[in-house]
């Protein structure tokens, strides 16, 4: 059966990495990949707020009211043009990938309520941190609410897209990071890759099975065992060390790990972390 990818894509600087990432993953699944790109245009983008209180006539206030309501239909078309472009664009540049069907999604609509109604029918989902309203470089607070929400596997973009030769597994023991290396060993190929396996305190002996089996499964594999109380520091240190383009995490258990994609823990993760994020759930 094939695995459906969906790739959020908003005509930002980061929806490049978000195609490649989704081109990357459907073409490197160890099953065929179909990949829908999504691009919402959200209710409050398509109509500016104006204050039309103070000294203006009945008049004169209905005459502006007229004025900004056509302003408003202007500016729907403009974005839904915009929209075309930009789901056309993201399709061209997935296509460079081998991957199975490639179909597009333009919606008027929440983007937190479309990705809940599409992810019923998807198996992994992939976005951007930063997006159009924040080019600034600060996180969107959707991502924050789409990792709480997706029980999916969640790719999270970040930076300049490069092919990905490092890979940084966060292990702590638990069976939720033993369904990090299921997801690495049997979901996509990472044979051409270096997995770093690295656990934040604990048991190093616990490290030796995940290594096996990463082994076995023909994926070049090294671990690491360090103690430190700021997980935070730890990765953003080891990542810069090794050359990590991808850091790949679970969330269940009861460690720090589990911590870091929790709330505004979550938040200090994305901005310590300058790589992208696969999170496994």
């Amino acid at each position: 059966m094939a695995i459906k990818i969906l790739a959020c894509v908003d005509g930002s600087d980061a929806s490049v990495g978000v195609c490649h990432w989704a081109g990357w993953l459907g073409q490197n699944a160890n099953t065929p990949a179909n990949i829908s790109v999504l691009h919402v245009i959200e209710k409050n983008r398509t109509t500016e707020k104006n204050d039309t209180s103070g000294t203006l006539t009945l008049g004169a206030r209905e005459h502006l009211l007229d004025a900004l309501s056509e302003q408003d239909a202007v500016r729907a078309k403009q974005l839904k043009a915009n929209g075309k472009i930009v789901v056309q664009q993201a399709r061209e540049l997935i296509s460079t990938y081998s991957v199975g069907e490639i179909d597009t999604i333009f919606e008027h609509n929440d983007i937190i309520d479309s990705v809940r109604t599409h992810m019923g029918t998807h198996h992994l989902l992939v976005l951007g941190q930063h997006g159009t309203q924040h080019m600034d470089g600060r996180t969107g607070a959707h991502v924050l609410s789409l990792m709480d929400m997706v029980q999916s596997p969640i790719l999270i973009s970040k930076g300049i897209w490069q092919i990905p030769r490092n890979v940084l597994i966060a292990y702590d023991g638990t069976k939720g990071a033993d369904k990090v290396i299921d997801f690495v060993v049997h979901h996509v190929q990472f044979g051409q890759m270096t997995c770093h396996l690295l656990m934040a305190g604990g048991q190093p002996k616990l490290l030796d099975e995940p290594l096996r089996r990463l082994r076995e499964a023909g994926i070049s594999a090294q671990a690491h065992c360090e103690l430190s109380e700021n997980i935070q520091e730890l990765i953003a240190r080891y990542e810069t060390e090794n050359a990590i383009d991808l850091l790949v995490m679970g969330t269940h258990g009861h460690s720090k790990w589990r911590r870091l994609v929790k709330g505004s823990t979550a938040l200090r993760l994305l901005k310590a972390s300058t790589r992208s994020i696969l999170i496994i759930k």
